[in-house]
């Protein structure tokens, strides 16, 4: 363990308000860099509230996440985002075993995932939009407005990715760390990557390209 995050962990410890600290983000998915922040999310006890606040601490900033146990709950359910710090974390402390509570409970609601009807019908709606958007584009070989395209519906591409494939979306940071969890063809994965790093009318080709296969799949499952 790094020396700062046994120092934080053990002077978190000491405070009896605190029931639990997961170590999350990079730092326990593996993707982390040198300017990688540490982020901690801190289990309070009873109800007490905490804001989120951060600090730069012997050169990397230092990030803590507050909540009580029913907070901790209600956000995985809200805020499925929120699943991942359970999923990817990593208890440094556990007083009374909530953690791993709460851990177990975030792997029964990934794996019981499915976008909510309503949701989904919104996700078809807009991608059938910017699917005729990149085609009159892409027809144009208009590579200005294709690229641009392509960069504004990035996110929606990926949300679109992750329901087609009925898991929750991951916070930003995540993506590609949980792009294994999607079990894509290499093909299909050659396409994302294109989407991001190709060339502008190819970035839009791999955009519609997306566009198609999600709504494939969304349409039939």
């Amino acid at each position: 363990m790094h020396p700062l995050v046994a120092q934080i962990a053990y002077d978190l410890s000491a405070d009896p308000h605190v029931r639990g600290i997961l170590l999350t983000g990079s730092s326990t998915r593996g993707d982390a860099t040198q300017e990688s922040d540490l982020d901690f999310w801190v289990l309070l006890g009873g109800v007490l509230e905490r804001p989120f606040r951060s600090e730069k601490l012997d050169g990397k900033w230092v990030e803590y996440h507050h909540r009580n146990l029913v907070q901790a709950r209600e956000h995985m359910r809200k805020n499925l985002t929120e699943l991942y710090s359970h999923l990817d974390g990593k208890a440094l402390y556990d007083s009374d075993g909530k953690l791993e509570e709460l851990r177990a409970e975030a792997q029964a609601l990934f794996a019981a995932y499915r976008l909510p009807a309503e949701e989904r019908r919104a996700l078809r709606y807009w991608l059938h939009g910017s699917r005729r958007k990149l085609e009159a584009a892409l027809r144009n070989r208009d590579d200005l407005r294709a690229a641009y395209l392509a960069s504004t519906n990035a996110w929606k591409i990926l949300e679109g990715l992750w329901a087609a494939c009925h898991k929750p979306m991951p916070p930003g940071g995540a993506v590609w760390a949980h792009l294994h969890d999607l079990q894509l063809d290499e093909a299909l994965k050659v396409v994302l990557r294109d989407l991001f790093t190709a060339g502008a009318l190819e970035r839009g080709q791999a955009a519609l390209a997306l566009i198609e296969w999600v709504l494939e799949r969304l349409e039939t499952t």
